[in-house]
């Protein structure tokens, strides 16, 4: 129910990712839209843990509850997912 739930609200166009500081590009450069095409892009298990993580604000084990995977894979997958848009958005770590 979670993930569909949030997989409406990112097809009625709501803006679900926060522009965290782990998501901005340190110059500023980066357009919101072009975030969110990003996170259209990635893996669509790395892609729901970040829309549940920063679009529903669902802590880890929330997340794990809902998906029926240890704390630890939703951890990885989030680490992964930040990585992927890390490197297209050329953010040092």
């Amino acid at each position: 129910m979670v993930i569909n739930t949030a997989i409406n609200h990112r097809r009625r166009g709501a803006r679900l990712v926060s522009l965290s500081e782990e998501t901005q590009d340190p110059a500023g450069t980066a357009e919101p839209a072009g975030i969110l095409k990003l996170v259209d892009g990635l893996a669509e298990d790395r892609r729901v843990v970040v829309l549940l993580r920063f679009g529903l604000e669902l802590t880890p084990s929330e997340i794990a509850e809902a998906l029926a995977v240890p704390v630890g894979t939703v951890n990885s997958r989030l680490n992964r997912a930040m990585a992927d848009l890390r490197t297209h958005l050329e953010v040092p770590r």
